[in-house]
Parts: structure tokens; sequence; C-alpha cells
């Protein structure tokens, strides 16, 4: 039985690889940024667009809705959910350093210190590796000037050392679920933020002010949580890091990476590039 699942595997992997590309998660914030333009009348040619039969009949639309017009609804949808992603993600990350500037301690670093990998230097300023954090061999090399301007490069390390190394398997699926998660709330935040705007413009009156209020204050939760699981994922990124390397009999430094490792997760691009790891985000 164990032959039987290891063939299967690999094609499962692929299948969920499939999924990765065209990432479900930007369909949440994109149908409901798109409801929101729909709603508030501000495409009078949809129907037009989609090949309605019969506009002013609901029951006609919707009948005869062409598969070309779900096709559009679709593209529509994750095209403006990525872009309610790129747009929230930078709206945090700006509320957050405006909001942080003076703090300067990473959600990275403090994880390493309370795991007592590394610590304060002597004069106060940047870091060292403690004996402890030496077993992790390629560690010290990030601190070799105390860390400084280090946060990124050892994020995006640390990412790949989860990737390629099976005995980590379970807590990368964990990753991607906690990045997944902060991506639809950032998206989110910009489709609520849209429908506060839209209701408050359309309906300006108690009936629509209302709404509005409650439905930006959504909003606000949505920026939060997504700060809260990238904290999350920081977090578990070193734990499962020092777990494997403490495991007793294995080898992870010599390990090999499995035969079908998966697809690297969006978040080490778009943060590396961004420079998230060196902020609290």
């Amino acid at each position: 039985m164990s032959e039987v699942a290891k063939a299967v595997k690999p094609l499962f992997d692929k299948f969920i690889d499939f999924f990765d590309i065209f990432d479900l998660s930007f369909f949440v914030s994109g149908a409901t940024f798109v409801a929101a333009i729909a709603w508030a009348q501000l495409t009078p040619n949809l129907e037009l667009l989609l090949g309605f039969p019969d506009a002013a009949s609901v029951e006609g639309a919707f009948a005869g809705l062409p598969g070309i017009g779900v096709m559009v609804l679709v593209l529509a949808s994750y095209i403006s959910g990525m872009t309610c992603f790129a747009v929230g993600r930078f709206v945090r990350k700006w509320v957050y350093r405006a909001s942080d500037n003076k703090r300067r301690l990473t959600v990275l670093y403090a994880e390493l210190a309370q795991h007592g990998m590394i610590a304060k230097a002597a004069d106060g300023d940047g870091w060292t590796v403690t004996e402890h954090g030496r077993k992790l061999r390629w560690l010290p090399r990030y601190f070799a000037q105390g860390g400084k301007g280090q946060e990124t490069a050892l994020y995006v390390r640390m990412w790949a050392e989860v990737r390629q190394r099976e005995i980590f398997a379970p807590s990368f699926s964990l990753l991607r679920r906690y990045w997944v998660s902060s991506a639809t709330l950032d998206g989110l935040f910009v489709a609520l933020s849209t429908w506060a705007a839209l209701l408050a413009l359309v309906q300006q009156d108690v009936h629509g002010w209302i709404p509005s209020i409650a439905t930006f204050g959504g909003a606000l939760f949505c920026l939060r949580e997504a700060r809260r699981y990238s904290e999350y994922q920081r977090e578990e990124l070193v734990a499962t890091l020092l777990l494997g390397y403490d495991l007793p009999d294995i080898d992870v430094s010599s390990a090999t990476a499995p035969t079908a490792a998966p697809a690297a997760p969006v978040s080490a691009a778009v943060d590396a590039h961004a420079g998230e790891a060196g902020e609290l985000s």
C-alpha cells in the first residue's frame, strides 16, 4: 500500500501545483471587488459584455448566461484579486512601517533570540550567534556584520531550507497556508474598503453610512489579521528549522531534496523583493 501511495503522490503534487499557479485565494477578494463595482452600476454595459440575452429580466439573464460571460467574470475576478492583493500588501507594509518606525526588532530575529540561537552583541549594536546557533552551519554567515541588512537574505534562505528538505514537508504546508491566509486578507482589505466607499457614495444617508462604517471596520480587521498571519509565518519558519536540526540521528545538512519537491511559495519571491523580512509586518 505504501508503494501505491508513493506512486500516487507525484501525481497529487502536480494537481496541487496547478492550483498554485492559479492561486484560488485571489478569487475571494477579486469576486468581492467585482461585486462592489457591479452593485454600484459602474459598469453600465456589463450585460452586453457578458452577452445577457435579456438585461431587463433577471430570469432571462441568469438562465441564458453564456460560457464566454462566465469566463469574463472569472478572469475579471482573478485579475482584480491579484490587484487587490498587491495594493493591500503595499498599504499594510506602509501603515505598519510608519507606526513602528522606531522599533527595529524584527519578528525573525526576535524568534531566533527567544530560541537561544542569537543574542544581542556586547556593545548592544547588532547580534551575535550563540553556541546553539552555530549548530546551523550556515547561520553565522548572516551575522558576520551583526546581522545588519541581512534579514531578507536570511528569510529567503530559511524558506529554501524548508522547501528543499523532505522532513520539513508538513511544516511547509502549514507555512504556505499562513501565507495564503495573509494574502487573502490583504486583498479583502482593499475589496471591503471599496464596498465601504461605494456604500457611502451611492446611498448618502444613514442607510448607507452605517453599513459603510461597519464594512470599513471589517476591512481594518482584515489588515490587522493579515499582519498577524505574517508574524505566525516567521515564528513557524524559525521553529520548523530548529526542530529539524534538533532531531536525533538525522543529518539535515546532508539530506537530499525530495524527489518531487513542492513549488516555491509566492511569498519567497514577493516578500524578498519587497524587503518585508527586514521589518515587523
